[in-house]
């Protein structure tokens, strides 16, 4: 069962991640960069990055691999592959290739590997999952809502948009926010500012 994690708390793990990302490339928080989500898992995190297809009609966007397992593909045409993965596999389907796809190839990446940063920051919570299924899917539109997707969408979108927000913060003066991004001043709270409005909302 997934650990009990607000959105706060996601935050705050996806800022250690992103300051790693930034040490091991050398970026000063000074001059903030865009996070590329396949540097980071398999710079950061030490993950295998694969394209390969995973289904025939677009149910599965991505998957995490946690130990050795087999996966079979039905091709629209009827044809199966059998593909082998290994722990620390993150396998994203091939239909997200395209230039086109390029958010949602990030997003799914990023969403993979927060699975990760999860299972090997709270084992004790993620071990039993991990154990039984061997690999997790990512977006199996006939499934049902889990608290552990929550978790890995949130984590995944923190460590994409935490560096937007600082490079924003960079380059525009704070009385120039609401001008410049349409945005209100609010938009912009520290994480201290964030972290005491959630605990009020709680």
């Amino acid at each position: 069962m997934a650990r009990y994690l607000s959105r706060a708390d996601l935050s705050h793990i996806a800022g250690k991640y992103i300051d790693q990302y930034y040490t091991r490339f050398g970026i000063s928080k000074d001059d903030p960069e865009p996070i590329d989500p396949e540097r980071l898992a398999s710079s950061v995190l030490g993950l295998n990055v694969k394209m390969l297809p995973l289904c025939s009609d677009g149910s599965i966007l991505g998957l995490t691999v946690f130990q050795k397992c087999g996966f079979t593909v039905t091709l629209g045409d009827g044809t199966k592959l059998v593909e082998v993965f290994m722990p620390k596999d993150v396998v994203i389907d091939s239909a997200l290739a395209s230039d086109s796809c390029t958010g949602c190839r990030n997003f799914t990446i990023a969403h993979e590997a927060a699975h990760h940063i999860l299972a090997d920051l709270f084992p004790n919570d993620y071990g039993k999952a991990v154990k039984c299924r061997g690999h997790i899917a990512y977006r199996e539109r006939n499934g049902q809502p889990s608290w552990e997707e929550w978790q890995a969408n949130t984590l995944a979108a923190e460590l994409l948009m935490g560096t937007v927000v600082d490079i924003l913060k960079v380059q525009f003066a704070v009385e120039d926010f609401e001008a410049v991004a349409g945005l209100p001043e609010s938009v912009f709270a520290t994480e201290e500012e964030g972290r005491s409005h959630l605990n009020d909302e709680s």
